[in-house]
This record gives structure tokens, sequence and C-alpha cells, in this order.
């Protein structure tokens, strides 16, 4: 499995467009923010209590300052923008329990092919011979199994905005695929710009977790 670094989707220059969110947030009434968002609100230290990817993460109010919870607390300008903007826009809407491509997203076939390159085709190059790391990785999510392709998870990536991921494993003849799903009502949480940017890191997450996990089990569980 190849061992490069995962990029920030975001990347620096990305910023103030996180000092923007931190503003919309101020905004807000906490207590309804964290209704809304699935997320908790300690009122008395001022922060909010957010799950994404199965880690909690703490986000202050109102200056929106983050950090996750476990022994590496530094968290990506792309994140932390995803996780303010999710706080400030989250609907309180449940999931609609709809699975949808990128491309049915509002706006999504103009970036359909990025989203492909970055999130989709990484999934099949990484996992796709080792399947079993998507579903233990899942698991460690706090996901479950799905009865999609040769093997396929759901992860919890925001409260409100679950994510499917599926692999085909392959053959002599046919490469690896996978896909990457959507529940239909993210959009409801976050705008297609922002589902683009979850989509990828998430992926990454979930890729550079496969590999932190093959590095800790036998050669046998990990490759038939």
């Amino acid at each position: 499995m190849p061992g490069e670094k995962p990029k920030d989707a975001y990347g620096g220059k990305y910023t103030h467009a996180y000092h923007e969110a931190v503003k919309m947030l101020a905004t807000e009434n906490p207590q309804r923010v964290a209704e809304r968002a699935g997320a908790v609100y300690y009122a008395g230290d001022g922060y909010f209590s957010l799950t994404y990817c199965g880690e909690e993460y703490h986000i202050t109010y109102p200056s929106g300052e983050i950090t996750r919870v476990g022994e590496s607390p530094e968290v990506s300008v792309s994140d932390k923008t995803l996780l303010t903007l999710y706080l400030a826009n989250a609907s309180g809407l449940q999931p609609l329990g709809k699975w949808i491509s990128f491309i049915e997203l509002p706006g999504g076939p103009h970036h359909h092919a990025p989203f492909v390159e970055d999130a989709i085709k990484p999934l099949a190059r990484d996992l796709g011979h080792q399947p079993e790391l998507l579903t233990l990785v899942a698991a460690r999510m706090g996901g479950s199994s799905i009865n999609m392709g040769d093997t396929g998870v759901v992860i919890p990536a925001l409260p409100k905005i679950p994510l499917a991921m599926m692999l085909w494993t392959g053959d002599e003849e046919f490469p690896p695929r996978a896909n990457l799903l959507f529940d239909s009502g993210g959009h409801n949480h976050l705008d297609t710009a922002s589902l683009f940017v979850l989509g990828i890191n998430v992926s990454m997450k979930v890729r550079r977790a496969a590999r932190e996990l093959e590095s800790l089990l036998p050669v046998h569980e990990t490759r038939s």
C-alpha cells in the first residue's frame, strides 16, 4: 500500500474560509447549534464536542479554536473549516437513508472528475486488494458493514452526514474498483463544495488508518 502523506484538501490559502466560518458560527445560539448538529455544548467551559470519523473534537465558542481529543490534537485547516461550517449550517434534519453519488449533488457534475481522482480511485488503489482493512477501519470509526459491492461500509463522517464506501476486488482481468456515496440529505448540512472536501478528507483518513492498522497486524491477517 503506498505510503504517501495525505495532502490537505483545502490548503493554506483557505485559512480565510475558516475564519469566515468562525464568524458565521459566532452569530448562532450555541445550544441550538448543538441540537441541530448532533453535538454537545458545554456552556460552562464554552465548547462543543463533536464526533468526526469516530474521533472527538472540541470547538470553542465563539472563538472557534479546534482540537482533537487524543494523542495528536493538531487539526488541519480543511478539517477546521469543515467542522465549523457543519456546526454553523447543520439543519437538524436526520439522514434520509438514500445513497447518491457525488455527481448527483447540486453542481456535482462540474467537479465529479476531480472527486473521482482524489477520493475514489485512491480507495481502489490502496484498499482494493485488502478489503478487510476497510471493514476494520470502518468499525474503529463507529461504522458498520453494508451490502454494497464486494465489501461495503457506512462511516458516520459527521453526526448527520454518513458516507458509504464500497470496493470491488477485481480479478486477473479487471483491476479493483471503489465508490463513495453520500446520504441524499447531506446537502441539508453542507454545500456541495464542502461535501467535495468532506469526501476527500474521509477517504484520506480511511486510507491513513488502514496503513496504520496494516503495520500492526500480522501479514497473514491482511493478505491471503
